[in-house]
């Protein structure tokens, strides 16, 4: 049995932070800065190129936080073919402008989209980001709620992504674990892991590569409270105890991975 105790936050790296939770009150419990190598610690999503002044302003305070930037699943859904095309080419600038660690998130979420249209709207998106992955040489971030086989369809028609990229807060089952590696994302559990499908999960991080693995809070994902699990470090815990290996050496190995991933 590992043992679980708490975990500095200057150890841990948080790969999928939201910029509400970095600016709330919990911060110091979940973001750990660690100045002495000047790394990021934590990156955040952003939630599409709708405020891109919020965000920079945040980067420049928090020396420890890098930012993707995308246009997300449940955005495309939202919006018209016209709006959409507008949004994407207004991504296409602000990746063009640099002072990112990714694209995205994008990916397909048909939790959120229901009609044929919606679907239509998040693959296009997809498409697009994937390409602007290769064009600017940064790994692309996903998401697959309830839509795992449709996008290993979509990814397997793209091939192996240059660049990488990282599936987050996975919630899918462990046969799936495989054919996303082979097309080079990496795999991030987050809140998933303690909500109600937590023992399907918990089967996918025992099958894990460990190379290939991340953690992240995700506040706004779907899964447990986050009272349930105390940031990072809890998730760093629980994959601990799952695979039956040491907790620092998780956690060192998913700084690792992160910082390799994203380039920071």
């Amino acid at each position: 049995m590992v043992e679980s105790r708490q975990i500095e936050p200057v150890r841990l790296f948080d790969a999928r932070c939201r910029l509400h939770t970095v600016a709330g009150e919990k911060t110091s419990t979940l973001v750990g800065v660690d100045a002495e190598a000047g790394a990021p610690t934590a990156v955040v999503l952003s939630d599409g190129p709708s405020n891109p002044d919020h965000l920079v302003q945040q980067l420049a305070e928090r020396p420890g936080i890098a930012a993707t930037a995308g246009v997300t699943p449940a955005q495309a859904a939202a919006l018209s073919d016209k709006s959409l095309h507008e949004q994407l080419a207004r991504l296409e600038k602000r990746l063009a402008d640099g002072g990112w660690c990714g694209v995205g998130p994008t990916g397909l979420d048909f939790e959120v989209a229901q009609s044929t249209s919606a679907r239509r709207r998040q693959k296009r998106a997809l498409d697009v980001q994937i390409a602007f992955s290769d064009q600017f040489g940064l790994p692309v971030t996903l998401v697959g709620r309830g839509a795992y086989n449709s996008l290993l369809k979509m990814m397997r028609q793209v091939g192996r992504l240059p660049e990488g990229g990282v599936v987050h807060d996975f919630d899918g089952s462990p046969r799936q674990i495989g054919p996303l590696l082979m097309v080079g994302v990496d795999i991030s559990f987050g809140p998933a892991l303690f909500g109600a499908d937590g023992r399907r999960v918990g089967e996918a991080v025992v099958q894990m590569p460990e190379d290939r693995i991340l953690v992240e809070t995700n506040f706004a994902g779907q899964g447990a409270d986050p009272g349930d699990y105390e940031g990072p470090g809890g998730m760093v815990e629980k994959i601990a105890v799952l695979r039956g290996e040491p907790v620092d050496q998780i956690a060192a190995t998913t700084v690792e991975n992160g910082r390799r991933r994203f380039g920071v």
